[in-house]
């Protein structure tokens, strides 16, 4: 029975938590997608993985990718490089995206 009891409390905590954190991402995201809007678009060569969630089409693992190639082989020359280089940017989505951004020169 006390064994029972621990096994639901922890189920409970980690449940609460996982809300908790997805109530806090949330908040984090209408916060920087306010300033973003205001900042207007974002270079692709410098912008951060919470920058670019704010991107049509950019989850968290996209923008991930976005980072990770851009830190292991440098800048992104222009914007067929992005869609060539990570995977997950195809035409469509590229192409919503370069609507509130662009590709910078080198930094």
């Amino acid at each position: 029975m006390e064994r029972r009891r621990v096994t639901l409390a922890i189920f409970g905590l980690a449940f609460l938590t996982v809300i908790l954190v997805r109530v806090y991402h949330g908040a984090v995201r209408r916060q920087y997608s306010f300033r973003e809007a205001e900042a207007g678009p974002l270079d692709l060569n410098d912008a951060s993985m919470i920058q670019l969630v704010q991107l049509p089409g950019v989850e968290e693992a996209l923008a991930f990718r976005i980072v990770r190639e851009r830190e292991k082989h440098g800048p992104f020359e222009n914007e067929d490089d992005v869609r060539l280089r990570v995977n997950g940017i195809g035409e469509k989505k590229l192409e919503a995206m370069l609507q509130h951004s662009f590709v910078g020169p080198d930094s």
